[in-house]
């Protein structure tokens, strides 16, 4: 890999790290930060308005998704993502200087929500982009380059976790939380700036076989949206939902569950990359059937670790999903054609990751309301096999698949 394209990675990666860590601040902090935007009554609910702050953003998502994605094909890649980073930046800015609501009232409640939602709506065009930039850009190593961008983003999780277990342990209960935000914001504009100078505008290369998308359209969309699906729940499971089960339903320390969180965060950044890797190696579609048969044992021994408080299942859950996040963006990306290649997959795969994001909220609410616990393990089985069906035992898909796959 020459110097040029090494430089073009690393800049692409940073401004991902820098999105996700403005937007996964909150769900590591959500839970300090929410009782200072809703009103005294309500601060006994607080840790499940906290999810459902985290969730909101994931229905703007997919707005932002389309916004974006249509600067990409209308104008570029480059030019798209030097936008979502702006508003990314802004977002985390007034974030960090809103005043709370014993100082502005409900009005405090609507601007944290809308200010939410805005990053949603920055992080919509973020990540999808940022794959379509990288396969356009690079030929050789495909899934390694898409592995490591899905792990990019959960470096700027761990960054962000890093600094909210130190508020914790060092400064609960003051303001120093606002610091992480302006942190972020200046960080971010910084990576805006530094890719406004040197990503440049490019004519697209096609990478496979496109041929038959007006006979297939219809499935290469249902593909995209059950990507995003399985992409974000399992994710957002070991990573989010997790710490909230291990404390809040089985009552375990706080700080047992910054443990598990920090050990899906390092599972995830370590074999995210090295499944892109085996998958380079052994061919795409071996991979893709292997992986997902394999997913589902991994599921169902994961959870059963962790309803008995086990912290072993974290890591068989979130090395689920290291291997069906790996190679999304090099699958998506030859599933559309060139001129409406980042609308559509923006748009569908935004749609299918708000799944993810909603999930956390609505299993604590199955957990405290009804002491329902296994809705995320029938969400995650349910998608496991839904794309099996789509990547695997269509008949009329498997040939395309392995020619994309090369």
């Amino acid at each position: 890999m020459n110097p040029s394209k090494i430089k073009i990675l690393l800049l692409v990666i940073a401004g991902n790290i820098l999105e996700y860590y403005d937007f996964l601040l909150f769900a590591h902090i959500g839970y300090v930060i929410t009782p200072q935007y809703i009103p005294e009554a309500y601060a006994q609910h607080s840790h499940v308005f906290s999810l459902v702050v985290f969730s909101l953003p994931f229905i703007v998502r997919p707005v932002g998704g389309w916004f974006f994605g249509r600067i990409a094909d209308k104008v570029s890649t480059s030019k798209a993502l030097d936008a979502t980073l702006r508003f990314a930046s802004l977002a985390s800015f007034l974030i960090a200087i809103l005043p709370g609501h014993s100082k502005i009232g409900i009005m405090a409640t609507i601007a944290f929500v809308f200010l939410r939602s805005m990053q949603g709506f920055a992080l919509g065009g973020e990540y999808t982009t940022a794959g379509t930039y990288l396969m356009d850009r690079f030929v050789d190593n495909r899934s390694l380059i898409s592995g490591t961008l899905g792990a990019s983003g959960t470096i700027g999780s761990l960054i962000a976790f890093t600094l909210s277990a130190l508020y914790i342990n060092f400064f609960k209960d003051t303001e120093v939380w606002r610091l992480f935000f302006i942190f972020g914001a200046v960080a971010t504009y910084l990576s805006y700036y530094f890719r406004s100078k040197h990503l440049h505008t490019f004519k697209r290369q096609s990478h496979g076989s496109l041929s038959r998308f007006h006979r297939v359209g219809r499935i290469s969309i249902y593909k995209t949206l059950a990507l995003g699906a399985i992409t974000s729940v399992s994710c957002f499971i070991p990573m989010v939902y997790s710490n909230f089960y291990l404390t809040k339903v089985l009552g375990l320390d706080v700080n047992f569950g910054l443990i598990a969180t920090l050990i899906s965060l390092v599972t995830y950044v370590i074999f995210t990359p090295m499944a892109g890797y085996v998958s380079d190696r052994i061919g795409l579609p071996k991979f893709v059937s292997k992986g997902l048969m394999v997913a589902l044992p991994l599921v169902m021994l994961g959870f059963e670790l962790i309803s008995r408080g086990l912290l072993l299942g974290q890591f068989f859950l979130t090395l689920c999903a290291s291997i069906v996040g790996a190679n999304i963006h090099v699958i998506m990306n030859q599933l559309f054609p060139l001129a409406q290649r980042s609308r559509s997959i923006n748009t569908s795969f935004t749609i299918g990751a708000s799944l993810g994001g909603l999930l956390p909220a609505f299993s604590g609410y199955l957990n405290i309301h009804y002491h329902i616990s296994s809705a995320p393990f029938v969400v995650m089985s349910l998608l496991i096999f839904i794309n099996l069906y789509l990547f695997v035992f269509r008949k009329q898909d498997r040939l395309e698949v392995a020619q994309q796959g090369s």
